[in-house]
């Protein structure tokens, strides 16, 4: 075999197995996102939102700096693109709260459906924004696993208050994910989450005095794991935008509706109806397509490939 087409070979391999490591790290933080979302509506009841976000936030600075002294290095907190992270950090502030304010209202399963919408967002402006290609079967894909947001929201009466904060989430988290591709090429997952959560530290802080709750000793044992579970979450999520393209890692971050709905049904008595397992169904299918697609291309690279738009 030629030397050039083992080393084309191999590249292909590399890049799809770092499309595969961005599958699994995505689905993974939809998983972890779930959880943290589930420990918030338990707790949401007792604490304002305000207080949850600034306490959970104070957390994983904690985690954070235990990792910098153990595992990493200060180091990575240096900053190359110090607007782009500030910019970054506040529209993630703001799509946190509209989130956690909405959730506290809403179903679980519910919040998350209308939040995924963020990646139609992610994929409408991929392209201008990034210059990364989207082929018309892979945007395929993400409209039917969009269409299967829909079909598990199954909306029969007007949006409301907090679907329309869910919602504005959703167009905020599409934009900090765009960045976050772009913050990736010089700042670590760490540097990012780091300064993530010492915003939301600082920005909560005077605020969550106005409805300060005293948490009950069950809240205090929520909270760790909450940031605990978001820590991890977005370690992940970023390392997925790291490593692969926000709208190659968008259809399994669907996933996390599937975690949703059970949850919903064990923590709250919320039953699966079944527009809700035909939605899910459509959701992974359209996954499982992404991944077979993406895989495919990145290994291949043969002319059929190619007229996805790659």
């Amino acid at each position: 075999m030629p030397m050039a087409v083992r080393q084309n070979q191999a590249a292909g391999h590399r890049k799809g197995d770092r499309v595969v490591a961005g599958i699994i790290c995505a689905s993974l933080a939809a998983f972890l996102f779930v959880g943290q979302d589930a420990g918030v509506k338990w707790i949401a009841p007792e604490l304002a939102i305000m207080q949850i976000l600034f306490l959970r936030s104070a957390f994983g600075v904690v985690l954070c700096l235990i990792y910098f002294s153990t595992l990493g290095s200060f180091d990575e907190l240096w900053v190359a693109q110090p607007i782009l992270m500030i910019v970054r950090c506040l529209i993630n502030f703001g799509a946190w709260c509209m989130f956690f304010t909405g959730l506290k209202h809403l179903p679980l399963a519910d919040a998350l459906a209308i939040f995924f919408m963020f990646p139609v967002v992610i994929t409408a402006l991929s392209a201008p924004v990034l210059g990364e290609p989207v082929g018309l079967k892979r945007t395929l894909a993400i409209v039917a696993g969009f269409i299967g947001v829909l079909v598990m929201l199954n909306p029969t009466a007007g949006i409301e208050w907090p679907a329309m904060l869910a919602l504005g989430a959703a167009c905020c988290w599409a934009v900090v994910a765009l960045m976050t591709r772009k913050l990736s090429r010089t700042e670590t997952p760490m540097c990012m989450l780091f300064y993530t959560l010492s915003t939301f530290v600082a920005l909560a802080f005077a605020p969550q005095f106005l409805v300060w709750e005293m948490p009950s000793n069950e809240a205090w044992m929520l909270i760790p794991l909450i940031a605990a579970l978001g820590v991890a979450a977005q370690f992940f999520i970023i390392q997925a935008y790291s490593i692969t393209t926000p709208s190659v890692t968008a259809p399994f971050e669907y996933t996390a509706i599937i975690w949703a709905v059970i949850l919903g049904y064990f923590l709250w008595g919320d039953v699966p109806e079944l527009h809700a397992l035909v939605g899910g169904s459509i959701i992974i299918l359209s996954g499982l397509y992404i991944m077979h697609r993406e895989t495919q291309v990145a290994r291949n690279k043969t002319p059929e490939a190619n007229d996805d738009g790659y």
